[in-house]
């Protein structure tokens, strides 16, 4: 036989074996992200699903090469069941607005190492109505007070004249007068919800500011969880709530899922893509997870929404344009 024919056949079966092994580890690891509801790692597994995706490609292009066809299809299955939630992003949202009324709403974690001076260029290039900025320090705090001219009216965790923790302060800045407000707790909980109730004209609009402990062992997630139920539960008694923050959560979670239907909430990035807005420095460095949000009920429609720039942190700012729904 001739060495060109044994090269290329040793070569094919080299590729199905590689190819082999990479399947078995994206089916290993989708089963695991598939055990979200069940225990923690498989909750912090199902973040990477979109990651996990793109490696099952790697598959479908070796087994198609090599003719493996069943192994093919397999790997072409798990493509489509870790991606699909990211294509359905991308279909456009049908709700619409009313052009003359709206808001923009932008938040951002500044994860203790932002530049401030990008912070308030890019804040001036986009001009928000309201802003949500958590992991506030004692240093970020004369910052906030510069930022009151275009957004003078607050409230803030701690609130003024209170212990001023090294880290995890969250405020609400609007433009408009900020008629109720709340520090919501739980237990167990690191960090409160912020409730702030704000009034646009003729309508009243419920913004909770939020920021739950990160997934972790069942202690954790317990908390997490119960957190993220409690901003259900208030989110659910009216259609013009908006909810923003950091929520240590992806789209891929159950847990976000049963946030959006138990509060009646829609994922702002509908119709605008996966946008993430977190980089791991952990284990595998540089993966990027959509953990910010702007979460909105059934009184609004979202006109653009979008990650902004690195402005110094390890989480990017989100920015949302929004409308109250015609006839809403």
């Amino acid at each position: 036989m001739p060495q060109a024919v044994l090269d290329k056949r040793t070569l094919l079966a080299w590729l199905r074996r590689v190819g082999w092994g990479v399947l078995a580890g994206c089916l290993g690891g989708t089963l695991i992200a598939a055990s979200a509801r069940i225990w923690w790692l498989g909750e912090i597994a199902c973040s990477f699903r979109w990651h996990l995706g793109m490696t099952c490609l790697v598959p479908v292009g070796m087994l198609g090469l090599t003719r493996a066809w069943r192994s093919a299809l397999v790997a072409t299955l798990l493509v489509a069941y870790n991606l699909g939630p990211v294509v359905l992003l991308l279909l456009p949202n049908q709700r619409r607005g009313t052009a003359s009324e709206g808001l923009v709403l932008a938040g951002f974690n500044l994860g203790g190492r932002m530049d401030q001076g990008s912070l308030r260029g890019w804040l001036s290039q986009e001009d928000p109505d309201i802003l949500v900025l958590l992991e506030l320090t004692p240093k970020h705090l004369q910052m906030v007070e510069q930022l009151s001219p275009a957004l003078p009216h607050s409230v803030r965790w701690p609130a003024e004249g209170e212990d001023q923790p090294r880290r995890h302060g969250m405020a609400v800045l609007s433009r408009w007068p900020i008629e109720r407000s709340e520090v919501i707790t739980g237990e167990g909980w690191p960090r409160p919800i912020l409730r702030a109730s704000l009034v646009l004209g003729e309508k009243e609009v419920t913004l909770l500011a939020v920021h739950p402990e990160r997934a972790g062992r069942q202690g954790r997630l317990a908390r997490r969880d119960s957190y993220l139920d409690h901003v259900s539960q208030i989110a659910a008694i009216a259609e013009s709530t908006i909810v923003v923050g950091d929520l240590n959560v992806t789209g891929y979670s159950p847990v976000f899922s049963d946030l959006l239907r138990k509060g009646r909430l829609s994922d702002s990035r509908s119709g605008f893509g996966r946008q993430p807005t977190w980089r791991t420095d952990r284990l595998v460095r540089g993966l990027w997870l959509a953990l910010d949000h702007v979460l909105v009920g059934n009184g609004f429609a979202v006109q653009q929404r979008q990650a902004g720039p690195d402005l110094g942190s390890d989480h990017l700012p989100v920015v949302a344009r929004l409308a109250f729904v015609e006839g809403g």
